[in-house]
């Protein structure tokens, strides 16, 4: 019986140990690095529709349709984008802004994603009043 080759408890136990060592810092290293791509790609996603509605808006170049009261509002179509319309008072023609900030920001239950600011020029009939929107 002396002849019989095989592993004892020790070495057993010790290349368990050295296989845990290595296993347990990669699976966190994965985990984190898991954690940041889903972060980086929300981000990325919410950077381009927030992208998608101030181009819509700046195109349009008309901001009647917005409630220019300083506060931030819900975005019609998406509830979980707020606007802001804030009036540069520095750009006035007879009297009117006609040069605006718009903050958008896109918020989750998990806290706001991303927040984008643009600015516009308001030349189309519709007038901005304070806290309320109107046609000429």
């Amino acid at each position: 019986m002396k002849n019989i080759r095989g592993f004892t408890l020790i070495e057993i136990i010790l290349s368990m140990a050295l296989l845990f060592a290595f296993i347990i810092p990669a699976s966190n290293m994965l985990m984190v690095c898991c954690k940041t791509y889903m972060s980086a790609e929300a981000q990325l996603s919410s950077a381009v529709e927030l992208q998608a509605i101030l181009e819509v808006i700046k195109s349009e170049g008309d901001l009647s349709h917005l409630i220019n009261d300083g506060e931030s509002h819900n975005w019609p179509e998406h509830p979980e984008i707020t606007y802001q319309v804030l009036p540069l008072h520095k750009y006035k023609v007879a009297g009117q802004e006609i040069l605006y900030q718009i903050v958008l920001q896109k918020s989750l239950p998990m806290g706001t994603i991303y927040k984008m600011t643009g600015t516009i020029i308001n030349l189309q009939k519709g007038i901005l009043h304070h806290g309320e929107t109107t046609e000429e």
